[in-house]
């Protein structure tokens, strides 16, 4: 993973997309990160040059891709693959299994008594954000373990950017990149996926199977991903050579 990806032909691809660290940079507030024209311009190119067969994959609920992304309205794989959305169709896996209640006093009593932490309840998966208190890793990590415990078989412990997450173990990104894969105009094409994170090694797997180009953003060896590129910036300027004339 240290060579500069090629330059796929977006009529004959199917691109998927994660967000933060991806197309827009990690914030300590997630709910201050928001598109800008520029970005939104792109990806609407990009999804016309690619017939459509554009989704932004993320962790994230799919309210918070459209608000981040207003008003474009995306083909989204939300909360690791818990929410899908293609074509005004709800695609997204049935049963998954929800953590609330009781469980998740310890949780919100640890924010409560920790300022610059922040319990997100996704309704299919629970996260703990730290990013400002990262003295905290091991605390939160095993109060996201204990939680995971409840249900060991059917869910499973992410470990991300300042981040630990609870998920129902049949929802991931890989999981949500085959299902889109088996849609048109998604299927059929060569799958390209861009992201960040360990949380996006499911679907970098899943695109190397099928004879894709997985990239990770960042300096990240240990990766399944086949190529890197360096940040967001660089990520811009490969995906708007796509939308440029072939030399």
């Amino acid at each position: 993973m240290t060579t500069r990806p090629p330059r796929p032909d977006p009529v004959v691809s199917a691109l998927f997309l994660d967000v933060d660290g991806t197309l827009l940079p990690i914030q300590d507030d997630p709910a201050a990160v928001v598109s800008d024209d520029p970005l939104r311009q792109l990806l609407a190119a990009l999804g016309q040059h690619a017939g459509g067969a554009l989704a932004v994959v993320s962790g994230r609920t799919l309210a918070e891709i459209d608000r981040i992304f207003a008003p474009l309205t995306l083909s989204a794989a939300g909360t690791h693959g818990g929410q899908i959305r293609h074509a005004g169709r709800d695609l997204s896996p049935p049963g998954l299994a929800t953590l609330e209640g009781d469980a998740l006093i310890p949780l919100e009593q640890f924010v409560a008594e920790h300022p610059g932490t922040r319990l997100e309840h996704k309704g299919v998966s629970i996260t703990l954000h730290y990013r400002q208190r990262p003295e905290l890793d091991a605390e939160c990590r095993a109060l996201m373990q204990a939680l995971h415990a409840r249900d060991p078989a059917g869910t499973t412990l992410i470990a991300g950017k300042m981040v630990y997450e609870v998920t129902p173990r049949d929802a991931n990104k890989g999981d949500a990149i085959r299902r889109l894969l088996d849609e048109p105009p998604f299927a059929a094409r060569q799958p390209v996926f861009i992201g960040d994170d360990t949380t996006d090694e499911a679907g970098f797997a899943v695109v190397n199977e099928r004879g894709g180009i997985s990239i990770r953003v960042g300096g990240i060896a240990a990766s399944q991903a086949q190529f890197a590129l360096a940040d967001v910036t660089a990520v811009h300027r490969w995906l708007r050579d796509l939308t440029a004339p072939a030399d």
